[in-house]
């Protein structure tokens, strides 16, 4: 459930600093202007009263606290006096924060999903991977060519029957290529509501603990349709 939008104010009474003179002029002017304001700032002895929606606060600025940053939590859209008495200068500041809902996840158009049929084996020993593919698209849109690229786990290798095996058994897959620990596959268009799977085999080459890799299909022509997932850790003994 969205959590309502809050807002809250915070005010900050703190002595101020005339600003610097304009214009032209001499440094020795400056100077004097400098050390005034800094004589000023230590030089106050001010009760400043914050009041308004249900709000009732009183702040002492002295000597001795002249240089502390003072907050009030101030109650929302509702209306503020402050009122300052006694001697020396002080400065508000009003600072609004906002908590805003974070929009709700919505399901990636395309998706994969990579799954191992065994992550504990020895060397030697062939594993069944299979990708599923889904594209569900809210409206009406073409998928034009997709690309799978299925990562292969450190320690194994790519079993190329059966890579060949799965180019048959799905029509829409035109060719593939191996590059490094990946496996690519290039499929012609998708259709809306298709689910296409394809298995393969990779053969345990070394022992080795290898972390899960990210595997991830996209619409060659519009990159950002979009869909990737981690693999499971695998272990070769």
């Amino acid at each position: 459930m969205r959590q309502p939008t809050r807002r809250s104010r915070e005010t900050a009474a703190r002595p101020g600093q005339k600003p610097a003179a304009r214009g032209s002029a001499r440094a020795a002017s400056h100077m004097a202007l400098t050390e005034y304001a800094g004589n000023l700032r230590s030089d106050v002895d001010l009760t400043v009263k914050v009041t308004g929606g249900g709000l009732d606060r009183v702040i002492r600025i002295t000597p001795e606290n002249f240089d502390v940053l003072q907050v009030i939590e101030l109650p929302a859209d509702q209306q503020i006096s402050v009122n300052a008495s006694g001697r020396g200068e002080a400065m508000a500041q009003v600072v609004t924060r906002f908590n805003i809902a974070e929009p709700e996840e919505t399901e990636p158009i395309i998706k994969v999903d990579v799954k191992y049929d065994a992550t504990e084996v020895e060397v030697n020993d062939l594993v069944n991977v299979t990708a599923t593919i889904s594209f569900n698209p809210p409206e009406f849109i073409e998928s034009g060519m997709v690309v799978l690229d299925i990562s292969v786990p450190t320690g194994f290798t790519p079993v190329i029957e059966s890579i060949d095996a799965a180019i048959k058994a799905v029509p829409i897959i035109k060719r593939y290529d191996i590059a490094g620990r990946k496996v690519i596959f290039y499929l012609d268009e998708i259709k809306a509501g298709q689910i296409i799977i394809i298995t393969f085999q990779v053969k345990a080459t070394y022992p080795v603990k290898a972390k899960g890799a990210v595997s991830q299909v996209y619409a060659y022509y519009q990159p950002e349709l979009k869909g990737e997932i981690i693999g499971v850790d695998m272990t070769v003994k």
